[in-house]
């Protein structure tokens, strides 16, 4: 099982890069155009380590671009081992577009696109992509997408999407999540599920991007197996919680003793993960073709 949790994921790849790299901006954004569109006169940037990873940011900036026309463009930079570019629309200005001041849980009428790829030192070989993309419409529906692919120990691999109703209060959660793989935390552990029939996180977004049926096919099963994986850690005695000892002094925390969960408490969790992924089920089956838009609008082909 891979460790991976799926949280606003325009949030958990900057932070993760943060931790490993000391680059406290790396929220800032994720991209750039077709690096072999260079400005005349300009040094061409350095190649990337494999020809499938040029293709695969040429794909993805040609499809950035045209899909932010008209937005605010804060231009290449790099920051620590990221070279990215981060497009905003309006009602964020060009200037906090720039400057990365716009906020972090938004309610409504916004929208952020971020590509990056990465370099282990400075003019260096380029390696990895990372595509995200939160768009909140003033109503409706909207949607926080990462993607990473070759990011190795730095951010992973991973595919993380999430449709949002807007206008929206920060801790409203997703209608729907889905995944290269779903993470159920329970206690002090967790359980995760793949997506049927994709091999790696640009497989599963090629998978869902397909058409509504492929979308509404491949979640389902992946929810559906959500529940059942919960109930086999559940019914196996897998998943343990910590219960602290008494506290002894001198500053040391109290020692914490594994304990299997109680027949209350497991079935408290398979109520919760049924009730959760009942309402996300529903929801997929009946806005498939509204949910496969708007990975559409954002995924190339």
């Amino acid at each position: 099982m891979r460790a991976r949790r799926f949280d606003d994921g325009l949030q958990r790849a900057a932070l993760r890069a943060s931790a490993l790299l000391g680059a406290g901006l790396i929220a800032a954004a994720l991209g750039a155009l077709d690096p072999r569109a260079a400005v005349a006169g300009a040094p061409a940037p350095p190649p990337f380590e494999t020809a499938a990873e040029a293709e695969r940011w040429a794909q993805f900036s040609a499809h950035a671009a045209a899909r932010t026309a008209g937005w605010a463009d804060a231009g290449e930079r790099q920051l620590g081992n990221f070279i990215e570019r981060r497009w905003c629309r309006a009602p964020i200005s060009p200037a906090d577009c720039r400057a990365g001041q716009f906020s972090s849980a938004p309610r409504q009428d916004h929208a952020v696109l971020r590509l990056s790829t990465l370099s282990f030192q400075p003019g260096g070989v380029r390696f990895g992509l990372s595509y995200q993309v939160l768009d909140l419409p003033a109503a409706g529906l909207g949607l926080s997408l990462s993607l990473v692919s070759g990011g190795r120990s730095v951010i992973g691999d991973q595919l993380q999407v999430e449709v949002l109703r807007a206008p929206r209060a920060p801790d409203d959660p997703p209608l729907l999540r889905l995944g290269d793989v779903l993470r159920w935390p329970i206690a002090d552990g967790a359980v995760e599920v793949p997506l049927p029939g994709a091999p790696d996180p640009i497989g599963a977004a090629r998978l869902l991007r397909a058409s509504p049926d492929a979308l509404q096919r491949a979640g389902d099963a992946q929810l559906v197996g959500l529940v059942e994986a919960v109930d086999r850690a559940l019914a196996g005695g897998q998943l343990r919680r910590c219960v602290p000892g008494p506290y002894l002094g001198d500053g040391a925390p109290p020692a914490c003793t594994p304990t299997p969960l109680s027949p209350d408490e497991q079935a408290a969790e398979r109520a919760r993960v049924r009730a959760v992924v009942d309402a996300q089920r529903a929801f997929l089956a009946a806005e498939a073709p509204a949910i496969h838009a708007l990975l559409a609008a954002y995924l190339p082909d």
